[in-house]
């Protein structure tokens, strides 16, 4: 079990992460000018330009650490949580709407459990089973509400869009939990230092989408819209990737996996209220269950996850 310290830090970092990650779900609302792909890539190309920066003063450091394993593993854990994961989202919410989209992404907090209860030590899956359970009432009651309202409910294509979702889904798991794995297997690095050279790897891989995207799109020609664009490309980059990731790597050097999927969970509360603040309303009824839902899967995933008296614990 994981000590009671390492808990209590865990779930607050996650719980701040979150807050930062959701920050990620209003940004299309105030670039709506410009291709959701720029964004991701425009998010990504500053994110690796910050990693950069802050990678240069301790060059003496990271040097020796950027070996061609370390490089190749986070090379592909920047395709599969950053670079491919939005790729497959923004087109699975285009072909098949957003609220089925959500619905079927909605599902990581028990993909990555599941994974995690299956490693070697890990809380068996019954023990958190009920917080798992709540979670995924939660997201299907919001996909149901949202897809009843009839707004962006079904986009253009949406057997395709579902099987995007679901790629989707299984890439940030994938992400997950091999991230996790490379942490544990490298206690030599920083999770500081980690995050720093996936986020140059992920600004790498952005100026290689950033030619097919400009090719692929026509944009404005307001200087007005450009500025507005670049600060929220700055803005994300720094709070949900480059602060929002380093954490996360400390949340998964803390947490097992079993407990770190159903936190996973922050993201969309955030994001929820984040929301509500942009549309300037109270939640409705069927939200509210949604959110205390979600609160309670929290809190009943870190009960079982609390060692007991007289229980032996371990980070």
């Amino acid at each position: 079990m994981t000590s009671s310290k390492d808990l209590t830090l865990g779930v607050f970092l996650a719980m701040v992460t979150g807050a930062l990650w959701g920050l990620v779900f209003i940004a299309p609302e105030l670039t709506t000018a410009f291709s959701p792909f720029l964004l991701v890539a425009g998010r990504y190309i500053a994110y690796g330009t910050f990693a950069l920066l802050l990678m240069l003063p301790r060059w003496r450091v990271i040097r020796p650490l950027l070996t061609a394993k370390n490089l190749a593993i986070a090379f592909v854990l920047s395709i599969l949580g950053n670079t491919l994961y939005y790729s497959l989202l923004s087109n699975a919410i285009l072909l098949a709407g957003v609220p089925i989209s959500t619905l079927i992404i909605g599902f990581m907090p028990v993909t990555v459990a599941v994974v995690g209860s299956m490693r070697k030590g890990a809380l068996p899956l019954r023990r958190f089973a009920l917080s798992l359970l709540l979670a995924v009432v939660a997201i299907v009651i919001i996909a149901v509400d949202a897809i009843m309202a009839g707004a962006d409910a079904v986009g253009a294509s949406p057997l395709l869009g579902v099987f995007l979702a679901i790629a989707a889904l299984f890439s940030w798991t994938a992400f997950a939990v091999g991230n996790s794995y490379a942490l544990e297997k490298r206690a030599e690095i920083s999770a500081r230092d980690w995050n720093l050279i996936l986020g140059v790897v992920t600004g790498f891989q952005g100026l290689v989408m950033l030619p097919f995207i400009v090719q692929a799109n026509v944009f404005p020609t307001e200087g007005a819209l450009w500025a507005q664009f670049l600060i929220v490309c700055l803005t994300i980059a720094f709070l949900a990737s480059l602060v929002a990731n380093a954490l996360w790597n400390e949340v998964s050097r803390l947490l097992p996996l079993t407990l770190i999927g159903p936190l996973v969970v922050f993201e969309t509360l955030f994001a929820l209220l984040y929301g509500f603040v942009w549309e300037m309303r109270l939640p409705y009824p069927v939200e509210y269950i949604a959110i205390v839902l979600m609160l309670i899967s929290v809190v009943a995933s870190v009960r079982a996850h609390r060692p007991s008296r007289g229980e032996a614990v371990h980070s």
